[in-house]
């Protein structure tokens, strides 16, 4: 069926019911919308200035427009600083598809890579910015930009470790005035080669398990403060636990691992 022009308003306030997608008038009855398919990703604003960028790649467009601007055809929109934006895609047939994009501008710095598998916010959630105390709730880790199912604390721990090739990010609530933080993405840093001990929790309770990490296959002494051994330990590579059935007080942990000692001190408490 062929659409004549007088009856192109109408259809246009027929089909404008959704702000997230719009089919124009066509002029030809072989035009078909639901071919015209983009493919936007986007790159949030904050680790530099105007570091927000969007990037359009897809099927079924000859050109696009950001919101209502000239006709484009790059395959990227950059130096943005955040902000919504409307983009139209139109192709040959006079047909076009409407996407709104928001660009998110995170803050950068606030995220620390503690060990090979575990990611924090600084300070676990109470950071101190422009000498004002802000404290946070309702965490949620992303990976790749998907939430993390049960990730929903101010740090996160990935058995087996982090992934180097992915990038990670934690959105939150300022805990005042209710505002949605986003933190910029961080890829962590593996260095597969590197010869490490891990020793947590510390302050840990008397009775409760003490997790020991290892890189490769190692023994450990533990030793209270008057340097009697209280445990030896054979440790296999990767988690090794030990539950500290001892008196409150520090104690060494001495670890021999590849030729190498490494010492870590931990408190028990009761």
């Amino acid at each position: 069926m062929r659409v004549r022009r007088s009856a192109y308003v109408a259809i246009m306030l027929c089909l404008f019911v959704s702000p997230v997608q719009v089919f124009a008038g066509v002029a030809d009855e072989t035009c078909v919308p639901d071919s015209i398919r983009p493919d936007i990703r986007v790159r949030m604003a904050g680790d530099e200035p105007n570091s927000g960028a969007i990037f359009i790649s897809g099927s079924g467009f000859d050109y696009y427009t950001v919101d209502g601007g000239y006709p484009q055809t790059a395959d990227s929109i950059t130096g943005l600083n955040g902000g919504t934006f409307v983009l139209e895609f139109f192709d040959g047939l006079g047909c076009s598809v409407q996407r709104e994009v928001s660009v998110t501008v995170c803050v950068p710095g606030w995220l620390y890579q503690r060990w090979d598998d575990v990611l924090s916010l600084k300070n676990f959630g109470v950071l101190n910015v422009d000498s004002i105390t802000h404290v946070f709730r309702n965490f949620q880790w992303y990976k790749n930009d998907e939430p993390i199912q049960g990730a929903t604390l101010s740090y996160l721990y990935v058995n087996g470790g982090l992934e180097p090739d992915a990038s990670y990010h934690l959105e939150m609530t300022r805990t005042h005035s209710g505002e949605r933080i986003v933190t910029c993405p961080v890829r962590p840093l593996i260095d597969e080669d590197r010869v490490f001990v891990y020793v947590y929790p510390s302050p840990v309770r008397s009775g409760e398990i003490l997790t020991i990490r290892v890189s490769a296959v190692a023994t450990a002494t533990i030793l209270n403060t008057y340097g009697t051994v209280v445990y030896s330990l054979d440790l296999q590579e990767g988690l090794n636990y030990v539950t500290m059935n001892v008196p409150s007080g520090v104690y060494v942990v001495r670890t021999s691992i590849e030729g190498e000692t490494h010492i870590n001190h931990i408190a028990v408490v009761d």
